[in-house]
């Protein structure tokens, strides 16, 4: 036991004795390579404490491998890969690559199972190398469509999937004529509402005030007017017209607005053109004779719208003129001692010419004072004045004029045959 117990002591006084002789800070040396480093070996390098000559290690690290150029060693192809390797000169080691398979050569899509509109389809390609097939599926078809319908909801006319709910009818109200329309399906729903006529007016017929249909055509204006100074006015509707109401008449005469009828004023002219021929034998100491072919072309009315003359119950008077042509004139003289003269010329007076009104009244030319007829017509002649008319060449002509006369339709007459002895049988009317 108590040998035991002094061993102990000893080595531990010797343990105390080595401690106490390690240096406190190490002096190395440089670095010396023991072994050198290869691609497949790390080397290793130590030092040594110049005091105590304690030993350190440290490892150098693994060189690269220095490898040669890659060789292909299998080619790919596009059904398998290929490889290549590479050798390190110095260790003989080798290192392996897989090369990429090469791309498939494929054909064009073709459908192998066909689209619907509820199904894709399949679209397949093919390798042409390798016979690798390539799978896709294909888009659905279009659903094609038909609108919905007022019963129906949108319907695909393939597969009669529907889409949405019936649109329902739209409807069109009613009109005069049509019943409620639907503008889709034009299904019908009741009965026209029926025209609502304005009746007709003087201007429009008769109207529908919703729809504007006519029917028949305007009443037309009743004019009326109570005389000839106020403009008529519509009796229905109270418009003016254009025109002002009716004359008050009297002898062709308007008594309100002095107007005259010239349609109630007339000459009848016998015959016209006719030629007649007057002849005059003098009974002078000379023995004149002449004689005067003539024929009337033109017989003319004028109203004057004015009091003149006799006719003062009238406000106007007539004027008539007659134009005379003369057609062919001789004139002679026969003196007392035997000498004889001819002219070419003739004279002729006024009053071979008369008017007769409606009545019978004779009417004589401006030029003839007084007049009275005998003979035939049965009225003693008891005085002749007269005013010679001038030398007349044949192809001249001349006036006759009849003035202040009275509205009303008066007769030319005149003389034919001979003048001295008042021949009034072959009066004209």
């Amino acid at each position: 036991m108590k040998k035991g117990l002094l061993i102990t002591t000893l080595i531990a006084l010797l343990l105390l004795c080595l401690v106490g002789c390690e240096c406190k800070e190490h002096t190395f040396g440089e670095w010396t390579v023991e072994s050198e480093a290869t691609c497949s070996m790390p080397g290793k390098e130590v030092r040594i404490c110049e005091k105590c000559e304690k030993v350190e290690e440290r490892e150098i690290s693994v060189l690269e491998h220095s490898f040669n150029e890659w060789v292909i060693e299998k080619d790919s192809t596009c059904a398998l890969e290929g490889k290549k390797i590479r050798t390190c000169e110095n260790c003989k080691k080798t290192e392996e690559m897989q090369l990429a398979k090469l791309k498939h050569t494929y054909s064009d899509w073709f459908e192998c199972e066909p689209s619907t509109c509820t199904t894709r389809g399949t679209l397949k390609r093919t390798c042409v190398d390798c016979s690798a097939e390539e799978t896709i599926p294909s888009d659905k078809l279009e659903h094609n469509w038909i609108k919905a319908t007022c019963f129906t909801p949108k319907i695909c006319s393939v597969c009669e999937t529907t889409e949405g709910d019936a649109m329902g009818h739209s409807w069109n109200d009613a009109t005069c004529v049509l019943p409620k329309t639907c503008t889709m399906c034009q299904a019908t729903e009741g009965t026209p509402k029926g025209h609502t006529w304005k009746d007709a007016n003087c201007t429009e017929p008769k109207t529908c005030t919703v729809c504007n249909t006519t029917e028949g055509a305007p009443m037309g204006h009743t004019f009326s007017s109570p005389d000839c100074k106020t403009l008529e006015t519509c009796e229905k509707c109270g418009v003016e017209g254009t025109n002002m109401g009716s004359h008050q008449f009297e002898n062709a005469f308007c008594k309100l607005c002095r107007y005259v009828d010239k349609s109630a004023i007339s000459i009848n002219v016998p015959s016209l053109p006719a030629e007649r021929t007057i002849t005059y034998d003098g009974h002078y100491s000379d023995e004149r004779h002449y004689t005067s072919k003539y024929k009337v072309t033109a017989a003319e009315v004028k109203v004057y719208d004015y009091r003149r003359g006799p006719y003062e119950d009238f406000p106007f008077y007539i004027s008539i003129s007659i134009t005379i042509e003369y057609v062919d004139c001789y004139y002679q003289i026969n003196y007392g001692d035997g000498t004889i003269e001819h002219y070419n010329y003739c004279n002729i007076d006024y009053d071979c010419f008369y008017l007769i009104d409606s009545s019978g009244e004779i009417h004589m030319p401006e030029n003839i004072s007084t007049y009275d007829f005998g003979g035939s017509i049965g009225v003693v002649a008891t005085s002749r004045k007269s005013i010679v008319a001038k030398e007349n060449e044949a192809g001249s002509t001349e006036t006759v004029k009849f003035e202040n006369l009275a509205p009303g339709t008066y007769t030319l007459c005149f003389l034919e045959g001979d003048l001295d002895q008042h021949s009034f049988d072959n009066m004209f009317n």
